[in-house]
C-alpha cells in the first residue's frame, strides 16, 4: 500500500506526501535494522521537507527520533552522519528508488 502511495504522490507531484511517506520507509528500515538505509531514505525525506518549508511538528519530530533511534544506535557517529548526508544530497527520484529496492537479506550492517 505503501508503495503504491509514494508512485502516486511521485504522480502528482505532492512533495509532502513523498516527505511524509520517505519517513515511513526510513523507520521501517530502522526497525528491520537496515540503518544506513534508514538514515540515507530519513535525511532525503528531511531536505524535502526542508525544500518545500514544511517541518515537522515537534510531536511528530519527536515520534520519527524515536523511530529512528536503533538505526542509529547501530551505526557509528561517522558512519551514520554520512548516510544522513548522503540521503540529503539524494535527488528525489531516487530517494523514491532507495525506498522501493528491498534490501538483500544477507547484508549485514
Amino acid at each position: 500500500m505503501y508503495q503504491e502511495s509514494i508512485k502516486l504522490f511521485q504522480e502528482l507531484d505532492h512533495k509532502r506526501g513523498i516527505a511524509r511517506l520517505l519517513e515511513y520507509f526510513a523507520c521501517a528500515a530502522a526497525a528491520q535494522l537496515e540503518a544506513e538505509r534508514s538514515q540515507r531514505l530519513a535525511g532525503a525525506a528531511a531536505a524535502l521537507r526542508h525544500n518545500i518549508g514544511a517541518p515537522l511538528t515537534p510531536a511528530e519530530q519527536a515520534k520519527l527520533e524515536a523511530s529512528l533511534r536503533p538505526a542509529r544506535q547501530a551505526l557509528t557517529s561517522t558512519v551514520g552522519v554520512t548516510a544522513w548526508l548522503e540521503g540529503r544530497a539524494l535527488p528525489v527520484e531516487k530517494a523514491i528508488e532507495e525506498a522501493l529496492m528491498r534490501e538483500a537479506p544477507s547484508s549485514s550492517r
